[in-house]
Parts: structure tokens; sequence; C-alpha cells
């Protein structure tokens, strides 16, 4: 990570250094890392990310590398960014379409503004994708045909897409606008979600998997932080089809995709994947909600999803239900033969558990 920081490949960098510090707190051993992340983060312009790192650093050591002295630089550029966000606010792209309203958030995906989309009289989420696209012409390509395929999908489960393209030199997508957090969000604030109500969410991202997998489209990212939870308590997916995308951008070549804490082994190992590796991201997701922590977060985590067995998840929450647990454990088997063959499967199974009681009504 340090290395691609120096020479100036950020997004590799941050990658990397995140994976180094895992989501362990700031202490001796790791301090450079979390330094070198900030750093990172504040020269790709993630100043927000940055402040908030150099405040841990911070409050683990306050003479660490002069470390009060990069807060208050990074502090300055986060003000100035939120000025000119600010000041940019309500204008308008080239086309008169689409008027962006404020940022919503960022991350590997892009920029995700909330916008009005001036022809049909909507809001909408308006994610602008990295500028690298346009540098790898078969990217460009996959891009188009997966922003394609996930616009075919019509599932209250799935964040709809509603129009890809090229706009004021950015390539875009204009998603249904979400209201709500990320599944990843409410485990970190709250810790551990009760079994009754995994069971509710992972049903719902079960019927909206199952639909897609028999669309033949694959999401390649499953994860609590790609999931929303609505203010109406539905489940809705986002990103179908990005993750590939990403990636062959990211190293201008077709590699591993996804985020190595919830990859399955083949897709670890670089192999071709099937729906099968997003039953196997779903059992890590679901492991998650229903432990508040990761089956794998220190060391090799790649070598572990392809060689160690997963942790029984009653050494954690030893009150889990039977059924959850075996549900976990069969999704996340390294050999995808051996899982759920689909997510209509783990239907099944919850179905005959609620009709034998072990699930509540």
């Amino acid at each position: 990570g340090e290395i691609f920081r120096k020479r100036n490949m950020l997004p590799l960098a941050i990658k990397k250094l995140r994976q180094a510090v895992g989501d362990r707190a700031v202490n001796g051993e790791n301090a450079q890392a979390y330094f070198s992340l900030a750093q990172a983060c504040g020269a790709e312009g993630s100043w927000a990310e940055a402040v908030e790192i150099f405040e841990k650093i911070m409050a683990f050591d306050f003479h660490f590398n002069h470390v009060e002295d990069y807060l208050a630089q990074a502090r300055a550029a986060l003000k100035n960014a939120e000025a000119e966000k600010t000041r940019t606010a309500g204008h308008t792209t080239p086309s008169g379409r689409y008027e962006i309203v404020g940022e919503l958030g960022r991350g590997g995906m892009g920029i995700v503004y909330r916008a009005k989309d001036t022809t049909l009289d909507r809001e909408v989420a308006y994610k602008v994708l990295p500028k690298e696209l346009k540098e790898n012409p078969q990217a460009l390509k996959n891009f188009l045909a997966e922003a394609k395929a996930a616009a075919s999908l019509n599932h209250p489960g799935i964040v709809c897409v509603y129009d890809a393209g090229e706009q004021d030199g950015n390539f875009y997508i204009a998603m249904e606008l979400v209201e709500g957090t990320t599944l990843k969000d409410i485990v970190k604030k709250r810790g551990a979600i009760a079994p009754n109500g995994v069971f509710h969410v992972v049903s719902q991202m079960c019927e909206a998997l199952a639909y897609a997998h028999e669309k033949k489209i694959a999401h390649r990212d499953i994860k609590p932080a790609n999931t929303m939870w609505t203010r109406d308590k539905k489940a809705k997916i986002m990103d179908f089809g990005l993750a590939k995308l990403i990636e062959e951008v990211r190293n201008h070549t077709t590699v591993v995709s996804g985020t190595p804490y919830y990859m399955s082994p083949e897709q670890t190992l670089g192999k071709s994947v099937d729906h099968r590796t997003d039953i196997y991201s779903l059992g890590v997701s679901i492991f998650e909600l229903a432990t508040g922590t990761l089956p794998f977060k220190e060391g090799n985590v790649p070598y572990h999803h392809v060689h160690t067995p997963p942790p029984n998840p009653l050494e954690i929450k030893p009150d889990l239900p039977p059924l959850l647990v075996k549900i976990i454990l069969r999704c996340m088997s390294k050999d995808p033969n051996a899982r759920y063959q689909s997510t209509r499967e783990i239907l099944e199974e919850m179905r005959q558990g609620l009709q034998r009681g072990e699930i509540a009504g």
C-alpha cells in the first residue's frame, strides 16, 4: 500500500492499506499504516475519511508524526470542499436532464449525488463513475453491457437502474433513490441483529438474488454495505454487476472482483464464477449480521477464505438458532457444489423452519 501511495496509484494504495489495518483499533503496530491511509485518502480528495483517521491516530498518540498539523490541514481542505459543494449545488449538467442537489456518499464505485431528473421530474441517485473508465475502452464496453443487464432487473428487493451513459465528460448511472441506511451501518451502530430480524432480512435478500440469478445475473460483491435497509423496513441490494467492472477499471485488466472479507474461494483465486459466489458472500453477510463480526478479519483474509474452515457462529453467539447456523455454514462451503445451489433452497429451509417453530412468525 505504501509503495502504491508513493507512486500516486491512490485507489490501489487505499485498497491495500484498508486491508492492512482491517477494522482494528489504532495501536503501535498499525499507526503508520493508518497514517499512510489517511494521507492517501486526502490525496484522492476523500477529506472526510482523512479527517476521521487522523483523529483516531491523534487519540492514540497526540504526537505521532505531527498528526495535529496533518489533521488541521485535512479539516481545512474538508471545509473548502464542503463550501465548494454548496456553491455548485443546483448545477445542471449540459444536457439539462440531471440537476445535482447534493452529495450522498463516496466509495470505490464512485461519487453518488442526489439529483433531480428534470425530464421525468423525479429525484434519483446519480452515480459518477471513476474517470479511469474512459481510459479503458474494453471496460467502457463492459460498463454499458453491465448497466443494460442491471437495468433489466425489476424487483422490489433490488435498487432499480434507470439510465446510464456519458454526460459532461463523465460516465454515470442514474438509479432509484432509496431513503434509509445500509445493513453495515446498522451492525456498526447496534451490533448483532436478533435472529428473527436476520431471518427477515435474509429472506428478502434471497428473494432478490433468486430473481437476479434466474436471469443469469450474478452480483459478485454481496455484503451488508451493498444492501440498503429502507425506512419502510425493506432490504434492497445495490450495485448489481458493478464490482467486476470497477476492478477492471482500477487495474486495467480483468482481475479478481469483490471485497476480500466477503469473497468466495473461487473468486479469491480468480477463477470463473457463477451465481454460487453470491451464495458464499451471502453466508459471510449472514454471519456478520447474526454475530456482529466477520468470520475472517485477521491475518491473510483471502487465504482463510480459500483454506480455513469458517468459525462456528455459536462460539460468538451461543444462543443462535441451529437453523441459522446451518444456513451460514452451508453457504460458506469451500466447494460451490456443497453450497445451496440457489437461494430458493435457503427460502425453503426457512419456510420449513417456520412450520417447525424454529423461527418466530
